[in-house]
């Protein structure tokens, strides 16, 4: 056998094992895991908690299951308490880009939301990205069970054209509702 049939895959093995060497450095020093210890998950976010919970003080990390990480579809992740309420973030489902769009939800002693804030989301820009906004997010202050139609709770005006990535949040804040009450049933 000739040499030039075997060059250009000895050319292409080199290249391969140079890039895969490239991606596990660039994976080792990039790496960062995810929180696990309640205090750091508490340090982290605890500015994110005051945003969605004005006021509040003394967070103590109920939960936060693997489903945050893993960006677990249709699912509420982590649970806090803190002096004035409740701060629940859940994942939605239905929207239109593959990943959930994470939703931290502010919840007052009283059981109604205090506020909304989108911590991720990949929608497309220009339309479901519209749902980020503090205008829109702001129709939840208040209510305490939301839909797009006015068949139960506080009708929430979707944005024009994001029809799944509107009802994707809206469910993705229910959902936290519905914790939240399971939550306080079994401290009652």
């Amino acid at each position: 056998m000739k040499l030039k049939y075997f060059k250009p895959t000895i050319v292409l093995l080199v290249i391969c094992i140079v890039i895969s060497g490239a991606l596990a450095l660039t994976y080792k020093f990039t790496y960062v895991p995810p929180l696990t210890d309640p205090e750091d998950i508490i340090a982290a976010m605890s500015g994110e908690y005051e945003k969605v919970l004005p006021g509040s003080t003394d967070y103590q990390l109920l939960y936060r299951n693997d489903g945050y990480d893993k960006l677990a579809r249709g699912e509420v992740v982590e649970a806090v308490s803190a002096s004035n309420g409740y701060v629940i973030t859940a994942h939605s489902s239905g929207q239109y880009d593959s990943d959930p769009i994470r939703v931290m939800v502010g919840i007052d002693d009283s059981g109604n939301v205090t506020a909304v804030n989108i911590l991720k989301i990949s929608e497309t820009p220009g339309l479901g990205m519209k749902t980020k906004s503090e205008f829109w997010l702001s129709q939840f202050s208040g209510g305490n069970s939301f839909s797009l139609e006015e068949s139960q709770g506080t009708r929430i005006d979707g944005v024009t054209s994001a029809t799944k990535s509107s009802r994707a949040v809206v469910g993705a804040v229910n959902l936290a509702m519905e914790e939240y009450r399971r939550i306080i049933s079994e401290v009652n």
